[in-house]
């Protein structure tokens, strides 16, 4: 008995220092890889400094390299700097979309555009007229929008008379020249940002 006793020990001896041995051949092996980041799993907002466009990214990890990420407050929504800005979490199916929050230095409007080919296309929905101010606010759709597509909410600055016109009432451009504006996608499991029609 004492012998099997004894050859258990040896055993268990020899399966430790094989799995320590192991486990630093692999720690060794590893250092300095891409498996060894962690990345937590958090919403991470940012914006292509070449085009202006926001997008959400499930972690910090998977921004593209060259985006901006975008700081966010502490219920996690995207800290707008600047003049101008716009920021719209993806959204339900629907009839309308909600602006979570809009900055704008004068008057102007929010305006819906369908992709086309990853970049704005016709406008599907405009805002009322909009003080310079910052707030929220609801687009009336001119479609429901569709599960899985990707729209985008552009900032257009009023040319004075109040009524939205696609010829006179051009996109407001950041510093590089880009439109203000966001990429969101309309997914059924999107959560809604706010509740409430203003």
């Amino acid at each position: 008995m004492n012998r099997k006793i004894l050859g258990a020990i040896v055993l268990l001896i020899i399966a430790a220092l094989g799995l320590g041995y192991w486990g630093t051949k692999r720690s060794e092996k590893q250092a300095g890889s891409v498996e060894d980041t962690y990345c937590a799993q958090v919403i991470t907002p940012a914006r292509n400094p070449q085009t202006g466009e926001i997008k959400e990214y499930p972690t910090p990890c998977d921004v593209p390299a060259g985006w901006e990420i975008l700081s966010t407050d502490s219920s996690g929504i995207p800290l707008l700097v600047g003049k101008n800005a716009i920021y719209v979490p993806d959204q339900k199916p629907g009839s309308s979309v909600s602006i979570h929050t809009f900055v704008l230095e004068t008057k102007g409007f929010a305006v819906i555009h369908e992709d086309a080919s990853g970049k704005p296309g016709p406008i599907i929905g405009t805002s009322n007229l909009l003080k310079a101010e910052t707030g929220t606010v609801v687009v009336t759709l001119a479609r429901a929008s569709r599960n899985g597509e990707f729209l985008y909410a552009m900032l257009h600055k009023d040319d004075g008379d109040g009524k939205y016109d696609t010829a006179k009432d051009l996109p407001i451009m950041d510093d590089a020249g880009n439109p203000i504006m966001m990429r969101f996608k309309i997914d059924i499991n999107a959560v809604p940002a706010f509740e409430s029609k203003l």
